[in-house]
């Protein structure tokens, strides 16, 4: 889940207006943070996503694969669809992303993924992106807009790779208004106080266990044959989340704002919105350190910094690529992401099989995901498709 903040006016007619007329319109991204799979980008991302599956990383492994090299783990592709802002108007929730107003919260509310054919060593990728809904609501605290972008990916050979659609949704922070005479307004039930949470050493053991016990299917081939509806799904364990690794992310995804020196200071002086000055310094900086910054996250309502949706994304693609194993191939996952993990909380990706089908030529298992925290709170609810290989 990730936000930004600003100040200024609203959701006006116009901005409406705006979103939709882009609908249907299709551009190339001109943001990608990735536009090829090398060597180094694949091994880039598989590091900051904490995934060490030889496949994506060891050569004399790959080649006994039905690959003959290493490929890409499936959730590469988010690092090529968004970079810094500064390249250009497009990138994620960029097909109509833009032009937003301040005084606007925006949230990173889902994403879904859909999987063509594998992500070879020296792919060349290209991506379009463009808006296909916007769906604006009223309510007593202001206007929202849903918004959804939808980019498609290819290679050098313009061969459809993959296809990315995006939620977000845009809020109105509009004062409560106060209730009218005669009227009564039912107060709305609060939500429990989200705090940092600090481990006991027990705790911290019980965490380094977990991730003792993640296992990795490799080249022990998984039969649909033998999958069962209700079959439990290995779980992958990720953190407790650090500042260190929301840094790690963003050197293997790219990010919309970060930038340094001169070309920050040049994005600036084209778009002064975008300065959220540090509280101290007054330095010129961007609202994307919400993420790692506690004064800001606490301005703007949260206890600590929290990850980004996409690392949840990835990590439970991470599981599922474990489970399936070299010879199973993920082709679709879906995921709203219902709560925040802030920097300290542990993130249990866990999965279980829904169901099994064939389609064409094709043995399928879909897949019920979620992700769970140390507190008990479920912050990930999905659902993805496996493709597995039939006796």
């Amino acid at each position: 889940m990730t936000t930004s903040e600003g100040t200024g006016p609203a959701i006006t007619d116009e901005v409406i207006e705006n979103y939709r007329a882009r609908i249907g319109k299709v551009e190339p991204i001109k943001r990608q943070w990735h536009t090829e799979a090398t060597r180094d980008n694949i091994t880039h991302w598989a590091e900051a996503i904490g995934d060490d599956n030889p496949l994506w990383t060891d050569f004399e492994y790959a080649a006994t694969t039905q690959y003959g090299s290493i490929i890409a783990p499936p959730s590469f592709i988010l690092s090529c669809n968004i970079g810094p802002a500064h390249r250009g108007a497009t990138g994620a929730r960029g097909g109509g992303g833009g032009g937003l107003p301040g005084n606007i919260r925006q949230v990173w509310a889902g994403d879904s993924w859909e999987w063509f054919q594998p992500i070879r060593l020296g792919d060349q990728i290209r991506g379009t992106t463009g808006l296909s809904d916007v769906i604006v609501k009223e309510s007593d605290s202001g206007r929202s807009m849903t918004y959804v972008t939808e980019e498609n990916f290819t290679n050098q050979k313009d061969e459809l790779l993959s296809r990315h659609r995006t939620t977000s949704i845009a809020m109105e922070r509009r004062p409560k208004e106060p209730a009218k005479d005669g009227e009564k307004k039912e107060p709305k039930p609060e939500r429990p106080k989200l705090e940092k949470y600090k481990y006991t050493p027990e705790e911290l053991a019980a965490i380094e266990a977990e991730l003792d016990k993640e296992s990795r299917r490799g080249a022990d081939k998984l039969f649909w044959d033998d999958v069962q509806t209700g079959d439990e799904i290995p779980h992958v364990v990720k953190g407790p989340l650090t500042l260190t690794e929301i840094i790690c992310f963003l050197q293997g995804w790219g990010g919309p704002f970060i930038m340094a020196s001169e070309i920050m200071h040049k994005y600036f002086r084209l778009h002064p919105r975008a300065n959220v000055p540090d509280f101290e310094t007054n330095a010129p900086d961007t609202a994307t350190r919400v993420h790692w910054d506690e004064k800001l996250a606490q301005a703007s309502g949260f206890p600590t910094g929290y990850d980004i949706g996409g690392m949840r994304m990835s990590w439970m693609l991470h599981g599922l690529t474990n489970w399936a194993g070299d010879d199973g191939q993920v082709r679709f996952i879906e995921a709203k992401f219902t709560n925040l993990n802030l920097i300290g909380d542990t993130t249990y990706c866990r999965a279980k099989v829904a169901g099994k089908r064939r389609e064409e030529d094709q043995a399928l298992v879909d897949v019920e995901l979620w992700t769970v925290n140390q507190r008990g709170t479920t912050t990930t609810e999905g659902k993805a498709t496996v493709q597995l290989p039939s006796r």
